[in-house]
């Protein structure tokens, strides 16, 4: 009986469960589902154009994987932040390239990372409580004035 009633709250009634603070945040506040992946997904597999969309956690990969047609031009890569940092040093790397965050989550990792990221495109969740956003970064062109 307790399975019973539990699926039948996660279905129908999601604000009683009893969970822990983190799947509270992921699974009811937070991104249920992903949401903004599929709007990402769509939004820049449209522009036709070979992209890696970097997340930095394997569930932002995994969930923009799932949104993209077969033969997308776009390859979503997941890294943590210092394999991001350390991985992008090259310009024509970071032409094709870019960054998707999940905001209030990823804030402290995005600073971590130290470099110059530009925000293209912002997805907010209903009620403005968390958001993702998309980067471009930019890498100074060394030895040029």
């Amino acid at each position: 009986m307790p399975s019973i009633q539990f699926m039948h709250n996660t279905f129908g009634d999601p604000e009683v469960l009893e969970l822990p603070t983190r799947d509270n945040w992921e699974y009811i506040r937070g991104w249920p589902s992903g949401y903004g992946f599929r709007e990402i997904a769509m939004e820049f597999n449209a522009r036709g154009r070979p992209l890696q969309l970097i997340t930095l956690d394997l569930g932002g990969q995994q969930r923009l994987s799932a949104y993209l047609p077969p033969r997308s031009p776009l390859t979503p890569v997941w890294k943590t932040p210092e394999e991001f940092s350390t991985g992008l040093v090259q310009a024509d790397l970071a032409k094709h390239t870019l960054l998707v965050l999940d905001h209030p989550k990823d804030d402290n990792d995005l600073d971590v990372l130290e470099l110059d990221f530009h925000p293209l495109q912002t997805y907010l969740r209903p009620g403005g409580e968390s958001w993702l956003t998309v980067y471009k970064l930019e890498i100074p062109n060394k030895g040029k004035d």
